[in-house]
């Protein structure tokens, strides 16, 4: 719990994500020649993304250690930064994929990432009745 309450939860912690946002925005808004030469490897940025976030994903699988505390939630930003490039550039396959599915997500999105706090709270709770 002390992880959570020190570590995971306080907001310094997590604008990793909200950085990788803004500076992909403000890429795309105020620098349109960088943004429009980035765009053309949408298909690249794609890949890259995966890789990012499989290694991101076994150098994190412990969330608790201190390489994941440290260095994890910037990488799983930076993989997540490279497929909103991917899925914003016009050439990449994702930009033209219309899936009613994922919109309806999207429109949920934020009502979906707000569970994630409840379930983690079950999980512990579930932990310490197994113990």
């Amino acid at each position: 719990m002390y992880w959570y309450k020190y570590v995971y939860y306080p907001i310094y912690n997590r604008l990793d994500g909200l950085l990788s946002g803004i500076a992909i925005a403000g890429l795309y808004q105020f620098y349109p020649t960088v943004w429009s030469k980035i765009s053309n490897y949408g298909n690249l940025s794609f890949i890259l993304s995966l890789l990012v976030l499989i290694a991101a994903y076994f150098k994190c699988y412990n969330q608790q250690t201190f390489v994941a505390s440290i260095y994890g939630f910037t990488v799983i930003s930076v993989g997540y930064g490279l497929l909103v490039i991917a899925a914003i550039s016009p050439s990449c396959f994702l930009y033209n994929w219309n899936s009613k599915v994922i919109s309806f997500i999207a429109t949920l999105s934020f009502a979906i990432y707000l569970t994630h706090k409840g379930v983690i709270h079950i999980h512990i709770c579930y932990k310490g009745l197994q113990n």
